[in-house]
């Protein structure tokens, strides 16, 4: 019996050991994607910066839907948003989302402000439908940028 009690301890703790294992590995994959978007953060404001721009703040979702489900700041959700909102003094209800999926702009729709679908060849159908039915779509970036300024 204590030979079959210890051999039982001895394989729940090799499965704690894979468990913590995997854990560990996971930890380490989220710090080299911090580690990254640092690094292209940095890359973005230093090209920016050479023009004359800048932005006020980054803001990103550190989940991976394929492990860990939906959360609230991945797009479409509205968690990061209102994170920026409070920390800029913005007001999302005279915001404007540009974005070339239906998932880019939607937030617009929450906050009840402007949402602007410039289509791409890889933008569903379904998306632009929607787009042209509840918020607005412009043929180019420009253009956008047109009705945004009413240029």
């Amino acid at each position: 019996l204590r030979d079959a009690q210890a051999a039982s301890d001895e394989a729940e703790v090799a499965r704690m050991g894979r468990a913590a294992a995997r854990v560990e590995a996971l930890r380490r994959r989220m710090d080299a994607v911090a580690e990254q978007m640092a690094r292209v953060q940095a890359r973005l404001d230093d090209l920016l910066a050479e023009r004359g721009a800048f932005l006020d703040g980054h803001y990103f979702c550190p989940h991976h839907p394929d492990f860990g489900g939906p959360c609230d700041c991945r797009k479409p959700g509205t968690a990061l948003y209102t994170q920026a909102a409070l920390e800029l003094a913005v007001s999302l209800k005279d915001s404007v989302w540009v974005g070339d999926r239906w998932r880019d702009i939607a937030p617009a729709l929450h906050f009840g402000g402007r949402g602007i679908l410039v289509p791409n060849a890889a933008t569903p159908p379904d998306d632009l439908a929607k787009a042209r039915e509840q918020l607005e779509v412009a043929a180019t970036l420009t253009d956008a940028v047109h009705m945004i300024l009413h240029v």
